[in-house]
């Protein structure tokens, strides 16, 4: 009992330190409430990330990122959102594992964008 009310501590934390949580809470709660059904239901579903321009198909699984991109939407990495302000044409980036390829994707879309 004692280990299950620490782990849901830990979680509540976590999900009130998003970003996404806290412009929002309803929306994400809800979101992750339709995620879990989905999971339950094995239906992936697709994604528009309108801040990067990136559209992702997520399996339908409930450990791994997949429900974090789900349930915070453009705000699942805040670290996307800092590199677009302080990455500029001519600097380097250097990408050691990008998790379901998001950054990938962000920084083609970035490179197009500037490039042109």
């Amino acid at each position: 009992m004692v280990g299950s009310l620490k782990e849901l501590q830990m979680k509540w934390k976590y999900l009130a330190a998003q970003q996404a949580f806290r412009r929002n809470p309803m929306q994400t709660t809800l979101r992750l409430a339709s995620w879990r059904t989905r999971c339950l239901l094995r239906v992936p579903a697709t994604v528009h990330l309108r801040k990067s321009g990136v559209r992702m198909i997520l399996p339908a699984n409930w450990r791994g990122v997949a429900k974090l991109i789900y349930a915070f939407g453009d705000y699942y990495e805040p670290e996307l959102l800092y590199l677009e302000r302080v990455l500029s044409p001519g600097k380097v980036f250097v990408d050691a594992g990008a998790n379901c390829e998001s950054t990938r994707f962000w920084q083609a879309r970035l490179w197009v964008e500037r490039a042109v």
